[in-house]
């Protein structure tokens, strides 16, 4: 059950760049409060899209496998329950990265590739921070509406893991996502 939730909450934030960047065709610079609006809910909703490679840690206990010779050995069930789990983790995670490149490009022609990478930047420390909040804390995206208990919350966690862990999450995604990055530009390029 965990599984559909975490992908719904992934397609959440794709769908809303993928509106922004529409509006964007139609309304010239893309400053409308719309936009705003819901570049704000994208922002919202955006951590879990690179929340859902944390699932990974599920594969564990909800697949059936032991060593044989050092070989992984699985039933069908298994196999399929295992793929199951790489598919959705991978399709979440894509469409994160996808929805981020296109908050990117909007706000590159809007205002340059200084703003548009530092919004890159300070969108994965925050994604990087709510994933830990989430998995280590257990902590979802409607808690914000409970502001005290999230305050709280989120003073326990200042010390030296949390920073361990938020810092090289964001360099982890910045990499995997300057890599996407450079491929969408050489396939521009050709």
């Amino acid at each position: 059950m965990f599984l559909i939730w975490n992908i719904f909450l992934s397609w959440v934030p794709y769908i809303i760049s993928l509106i922004i960047y529409r509006r964007k065709m139609i309304i010239k610079r893309g400053r409308s409060w719309v936009n705003h609006l819901l570049t704000l809910m994208w922002l919202f909703f955006y951590p879990n899209t690179l929340y859902i490679i944390t699932d990974a840690l599920h594969i564990k206990s909800r697949v059936d496998y032991y060593f044989n010779n050092d070989i992984v050995v699985m039933d069908n069930g298994g196999w399929l329950k295992f793929w199951l789990l790489i598919f959705v983790i991978l399709l979440g995670f894509i469409m994160g990265i996808i929805s981020l490149y296109a908050m990117q490009n909007i706000l590159d022609s809007n205002y340059g590739p200084l703003f548009s990478w530092g919004f890159v930047a300070i969108v994965m420390v925050l994604s990087s921070y709510a994933i830990y909040i989430g998995r280590y804390l257990r902590l979802n995206s409607w808690d914000i509406l409970n502001p005290i208990k999230l305050f709280n919350n989120v003073i326990q966690t200042l010390h030296m893991d949390m920073l361990s862990f938020v810092g090289l999450f964001t360099m982890m995604l910045l990499c995997v996502y300057v890599l996407f990055y450079n491929l969408i530009s050489l396939r521009k390029g050709a």
